[in-house]
């Protein structure tokens, strides 16, 4: 049975779509923060040399996935009945890409920094006697 909806409807299933796609970005973007106090080299993804290193990303990883898999189930169950549509799907990577491309690298830049100066803080505290 095929459903039509109305393209207000449409259009403003699309425009959230976009907008949960950034957000899922941005939340990315502070699980990588989150991780980064702990292990600095998480950062920056391609560095990761260390066991720990890797299973840490994996850690990280599976949390956003099963975040991001349980609430996009829920924001195509209450923007439109539980009916997947394709441009919800596009609409959220579109939204995803954007924000991780443009903003994402922003944030991404400074969380770099203020983690980089909280270990320097942190590394100055603990050892004064090593200078």
């Amino acid at each position: 049975m095929i459903v039509d909806i109305a393209p207000a409807a449409f259009a403003n299933m699309l425009l959230l779509s976009v907008i949960f796609g950034a957000l899922l970005a941005i939340f990315l973007e502070v699980l990588r923060l989150i991780f980064g106090l702990f292990i600095p080299q998480l950062m920056d993804s391609a560095s990761c040399c260390s066991t720990i290193g890797y299973i840490c990303l994996i850690v990280r990883d599976i949390i956003f996935f099963c975040v991001f898999g349980v609430a996009f189930s829920v924001f195509v169950y209450y923007t439109n009945n539980g009916n997947v549509r394709f441009m919800a799907v596009v609409g959220v990577l579109i939204g995803f890409l954007v924000c991780y491309l443009s903003i994402g690298r922003l944030i991404r830049a400074v969380f770099t920094f203020l983690i980089k100066i909280f270990h320097k803080f942190i590394h100055a505290v603990l050892c004064p006697l090593k200078r």
